[in-house]
């Protein structure tokens, strides 16, 4: 069960990472594309990995080796579950950007996200 979700996690993320990375290229103002398409590459890429072996060493330390074989393992999957939970519902409220919008309005509203960088 781990390993289909581990392949569905990987497909899943192969699909939407070139999305990711054309949409903040698009929405980056002139001379900060390698900017947006680096956050988007961090994220994706070494941010979770390092997140996950975070989580794997703080869990490890706190209920040592005997409790990591026996059950400790679970938790951070179960941490991952939870955070994979937080991130749909906050991608559930972003501002679509469908086909019905014309080009600028939606660059414009998607743009507003990414300000802050």
């Amino acid at each position: 069960m781990v390993l289909i979700a581990r392949l569905i996690q990987g497909v899943s993320t192969g699909i939407e990472q070139p999305a990711a990375n054309a949409a903040a290229m698009e929405i980056a103002r002139p001379g900060r594309q390698g900017l947006f398409s680096g956050v988007v590459n961090v994220a994706f890429n070494q941010g979770g990995n390092l997140m996950a072996s975070l989580i794997c060493f703080l869990a490890s330390m706190a209920f040592g080796t005997s409790a990591m074989q026996s059950w400790g393992w679970r938790i951070p999957f179960l941490i991952g579950g939870v955070a994979a939970l937080i991130v749909l519902l906050m991608r559930r409220s972003l501002p679509e950007t469908g086909a019905s919008v014309s080009t600028n309005v939606k660059l414009a509203s998607t743009a507003a996200i990414w300000r802050g960088i």
